[in-house]
């Protein structure tokens, strides 16, 4: 089972300058998490505690790297290529 994105681009086609684009990106699987490197070991991500976080990813930006910082700042460093309009898991594809 993968969870699902839809994506807004912010910036326009160069070429045919007809709007943002639109991207659908799985993104995230339950099973195994490593935290190693912030020194949190290893954590088991259950479906369950997706289905509860996966509303928080609406309106987020996207970047294109990992970029520290909450979402203000990512957006006003100008870091962010998008935002993030829909999330979900369709039961009927497991996608």
């Amino acid at each position: 089972m993968t969870y699902r994105i839809i994506l807004k681009s912010q910036k326009t086609n160069a070429k045919k300058n007809d709007g943002p684009k639109e991207y659908t990106a799985q993104f995230w699987t339950p099973g195994l998490v490593s935290y190693c490197d912030s020194g949190a070991g290893v954590a088991l991500l259950r479906k369950e505690a997706m289905d509860a976080m996966l509303p928080s990813f609406v309106g987020k930006p996207v970047t294109i790297e990992h970029v520290e910082g909450s979402p203000e700042e990512i957006e006003n460093a100008g870091k962010a290529v998008g935002k993030v309009t829909k999330a979900y898991w369709n039961p009927d594809t497991g996608w």
